[in-house]
């Protein structure tokens, strides 16, 4: 018991401290652990923002390509084809 009761206020002072500075250390810790995964995460949306105005253009070229086809189809325009 003799860790817990202390016999000065210095030794109190000195104790209270260093459960400031293990606090301070610890919170430090975490907001560095979440700021990484942060910055994971963000990366990983930046990925994923850029793959689907990937495919946004490639739906869009598709779209083209199948309007010249039906257009040719239907009207049998054979310069449809060579554009």
């Amino acid at each position: 018991m003799s860790f817990f009761s202390p016999k000065s206020l210095n030794n109190l002072i000195f104790r209270h401290e260093i459960a400031i500075l293990f606090l301070v250390a610890a919170m430090g810790l975490i907001g560095g652990v979440s700021a990484f995964f942060w910055q994971q995460n963000s990366a990983e949306s930046v990925r994923i923002n850029a793959m689907f105005y990937l495919t946004e253009q490639i739906r869009g070229e598709l779209y083209a390509q199948i309007q010249e086809m039906i257009r040719a189809r239907i009207l049998e325009d054979a310069h449809a084809l060579e554009t």
